[in-house]
């Protein structure tokens, strides 16, 4: 008679099987179908190629030297501040925005909820009122501008340390004085505007209004360097911020400590 093989253990059978060939174990992308990740790549591509043309649109853009004359890059340079300052305002605001709704958990809000705009027009329309012109020329300079963003950051510091601290923390509460304060420091400015004469009135409106071909190139060695910073710090923290991105309960779930 023919012999039987014998089964296999229960041992043999509970072993995995393993293979020269088996596959590596698979990556996870950062999107949730390949469709995704590929419209993702053809939309930033695009936007790549028109912020290029962009720029040399703005370049060449009523430029009455030939192209590529001595004459047409002398102009050329001229613009280079105005689109240094046109990528600085760009990325930061777009890096604000982008934190803060993941702070905030919600996509519909601004930074400027927390009426730091309203406390620049506060101070500018103050220093107009109380000392004139020359209160006009004294919050112009590299000092002056060094001082504002200071009492920015006292301000927010004060503001984040007593809304953000405490068992009674909470990020909606902190939006609403935002919110209040803004307003109020827009109520201040507006009465303080009214009062003013005509001259020193248009001399604080052209001060308010930005103007990215009136930019002043003496504040782009630290604007730079403080957004560059901030960015820096921003992305160091860009795991944490992903996972707070989608949303209270699953951050919890993944470990992550919201509060």
């Amino acid at each position: 008679m023919p012999e039987i093989p014998a089964a296999p253990s229960i041992a043999a059978s509970m072993r995995p099987a393993t293979s020269p060939r088996s596959a590596p174990p698979r990556r996870t992308l950062p999107f949730a179908t390949a469709a995704r990740g590929r419209r993702y790549a053809i939309v930033m591509t695009v936007l790549v190629a028109l912020a290029v043309a962009v720029a040399a649109g703005i370049f060449a853009w009523e430029n009455p030297m030939p192209l590529g004359s001595d004459g047409f890059w002398r102009i050329a340079q001229l613009r280079v501040t105005s689109l240094i300052v046109i990528v600085v305002v760009a990325f930061c605001q777009g890096i604000a925005t982008i934190a803060f709704q993941t702070v905030t958990a919600n996509r519909i809000v601004t930074p400027s909820l927390l009426g730091f705009e309203s406390l620049y027009t506060a101070i500018s329309t103050a220093a107009i009122f109380f000392f004139g012109v020359s209160g006009a020329l004294a919050v112009q300079g590299v000092g002056a501008y060094l001082a504002q963003v200071a009492v920015m950051l006292l301000f927010s510091g004060i503001l984040y340390g007593l809304l953000l601290s405490g068992r009674r923390a909470n990020v909606q509460i902190m939006l609403l004085v935002g919110i209040i304060l803004g307003g109020a420091l827009a109520a201040f400015s507006t009465f303080l505007q009214r009062l003013l004469t005509p001259t020193e009135f248009d001399l604080l409106t052209a001060r308010l209004i930005g103007s990215v071909a009136n930019a002043d190139a003496t504040y782009l060695p630290i604007a730079i360097p403080l957004a560059a910073i901030a960015v820096v710090a921003l992305m160091w923290g860009a795991r944490r911020l992903d996972v707070l991105a989608l949303g209270r309960p699953v951050a919890l779930g993944l470990g992550s400590p919201h509060r």
